[in-house]
């Protein structure tokens, strides 16, 4: 799982390196607001099935995004954020497969780490944090 926005703009992060992995990833992100307006996808989250034991979850937790460094908005809504979450972990127990989400999910938007921490703690052991360094500063 990732966080995305709502904007139909993949270019940074987390996210680069998923779709420069798997360019399924973005073309089937984009593909989401072919069919729906950005309003309709605050919330939702998009599975991307890369192979048999492997899908990502577009989470669309956020609505906009950081576009300056010195932008300091919240853009993450803990709220949905959480909400997949849970869909998440439902998912996981549901296909058999394991869990793997970003730690610090949601805070380079803003996001609280406490907040989304705490709720991860009443998922666990289905869900399991993956550390980076590049996620971790």
């Amino acid at each position: 799982m990732h966080q995305v926005n709502c904007k139909n703009s993949m270019s940074k992060g987390l996210a680069r390196s998923l779709y420069e992995a798997h360019p399924e990833v973005k073309s089937e992100y984009h593909r989401a607001f072919v069919c729906y307006e950005p309003e309709q996808l605050f919330g939702k989250y998009q599975l991307v099935r890369l192979s048999e034991n492997l899908i990502v979850m577009n989470s669309f937790s956020q609505f906009g995004f950081r576009s300056k460094p010195n932008d300091k908005a919240k853009y993450t809504d803990e709220a949905a954020l959480k909400r997949n979450l849970g869909s998440l972990a439902k998912l996981g127990l549901k296909m058999n497969l394991p869990v793997y989400v970003p730690d610090k999910i949601g805070c380079s938007e803003g996001g609280n780490w406490q907040e989304i921490k705490e709720f991860l703690e009443t998922l666990k052991p289905d869900i399991i944090l993956v550390k980076s360094p590049e996620i971790s500063k």
